[in-house]
């Protein structure tokens, strides 16, 4: 077997495995499904109306939650294809009724590690600044 011939193999063994461990580190999800994830809260700031960036001169900034992930997540439609791309930072939102979780998040803001479990949704409206949402339904600081 030639020299080039072994180094292709040997790079492409290598770069499949890379890929396969890459892949390990992507929680796939549906749509509705509620889940625990772990990981530092963000406060995170986006354009707002009345034209969510399009003339920031004019649009409001909206102020929101985010939790970065040490891995990923990623949405599964019930087809079985892929509505997100997969993404490590995922907005929080809160039940209106439900200022116990949000006191609990806004007084840990400082990069502190979170425990979080709710139920994930996909934006559905020019509020939701993230790709993937998470609806929280407990929450537990770590650190």
């Amino acid at each position: 077997m030639n020299r080039f011939l072994l180094a292709t193999l040997f790079f492409t063994g290598f770069w499949a495995l890379s890929q396969a461990a890459g892949a390990a580190d992507v929680q796939i999800v549906a749509e509705g499904d509620i889940v625990t994830l772990v990981g530092k809260v963000e406060h995170a700031v986006a354009y707002g109306p009345p034209n969510f960036g399009t003339n920031p001169k004019t649009d409001k900034q909206e102020a929101y939650f985010a939790l970065k992930l040490s891995g990923a997540i990623r949405v599964r439609n019930p087809n079985g294809d892929f509505d997100t791309e997969p993404t490590s930072r995922v907005q929080l939102v809160f039940a209106e009724s439900d200022q116990s979780l949000l006191n609990i998040v806004s007084t840990v803001v400082k990069n502190r590690k979170l425990w979080l479990v709710g139920k994930v949704l996909l934006p559905e409206t020019g509020h939701h600044h993230e790709v993937v949402l998470l609806q929280v339904q407990s929450a537990r600081v770590l650190d």
